[in-house]
């Protein structure tokens, strides 16, 4: 097996970061990422692709992680300036920083995608992941809008967790607002 980085989604064929991706989740999918390149909506604001890759030796695509180099905090949706400040104090340069997210979309979701669902292959992914960061110098590795299964797959990394909450309003077949009012 080897670890790949591409800079771009185009590098990588859509039937085989789908295959991954599965369909349950749009934003995780090949088009919506293509669309956010397409649409220069990531680089001109500090966000620049690195695809991860864990290739098999006869180059199938095994697993794969979407993360970007953050020159700033922007799109993240998560507000580390404290830390940002922290390490100025300290005399240290926080960006660039590694963020595996989608940009500008607060949505949980997979982070870590590998063939049939493989642990193994999200750890290998996860392992190469941090090592990337260290040879490229970068502050940080940020998992973002983790679902619960990578997260549980992190964690196994004595990795910082952040904890947030989201709120959620569902429509449960209310065909007004008083009928919304009247569940309470």
């Amino acid at each position: 097996m080897k670890f790949a980085v591409a800079d771009s989604i185009k590098q990588i064929p859509a039937s085989n970061w789908n295959a991954l991706a599965g369909s349950s989740n749009p934003f995780i999918q090949h088009d919506f990422l293509l669309a956010l390149e397409s649409g220069n909506c990531l680089q001109p604001y500090g966000w620049y692709p690195q695809y991860l890759q864990i290739i098999s030796d006869d180059n199938e695509l095994l697993g794969a992680c979407p993360a970007f180099i953050k020159t700033n905090s922007y799109g993240e949706f998560v507000f580390d300036w404290a830390w940002a400040d922290a390490y100025q104090r300290a005399g240290l340069d926080y960006y660039p920083k590694l963020v595996s997210a989608i940009p500008y979309t607060p949505a949980t979701g997979p982070r870590l995608l590998a063939k049939n669902n493989d642990t193994e292959i999200k750890k290998i992914l996860v392992e190469n992941t941090i090592r990337h960061a260290r040879q490229q110098s970068l502050s940080s590795v940020h998992w973002l809008f983790n679902n619960a299964s990578d997260q549980s797959i992190l964690a196994e990394f004595d990795l910082l967790s952040r904890f947030d909450f989201q709120f959620h309003w569902e429509n449960n077949d209310y065909s007004s607002f008083d009928d919304f009012l009247a569940d309470f």
